[in-house]
């Protein structure tokens, strides 16, 4: 289970299971996550890494803007997400 900033990922256990979200930050075994409406950017989700499922894809859009330091608005969360679920 390699996981990165910028990685969309499935919940897979808990109330939010099937919903799709962004990795914000890694600590250890924690992902916090983020999709910018149930969960917002500046309030991510503390969700363990054994609970999400990978393979979806990276947004390299918000990986830079969190390298660089940058603020991520949620409508830009929501955007990305977005995007990716009409390329499925």
């Amino acid at each position: 289970m390699e996981a990165s900033v910028g990685d969309i990922v499935r919940s897979r256990n808990g109330r939010c299971e099937g919903t799709y979200f962004v990795i914000m930050s890694v600590e250890n075994e924690y992902a916090f996550i983020s999709n910018g409406s149930s969960r917002k950017s500046d309030k991510p989700k503390k969700k363990k890494l054994r609970h999400l499922e990978f393979g979806y894809g990276n947004s390299g859009y918000i990986s830079g803007k969190i390298a660089k330091g940058d603020k991520i608005t949620n409508t830009e969360l929501r955007r990305e997400l977005q995007e990716y679920t009409l390329q499925q």
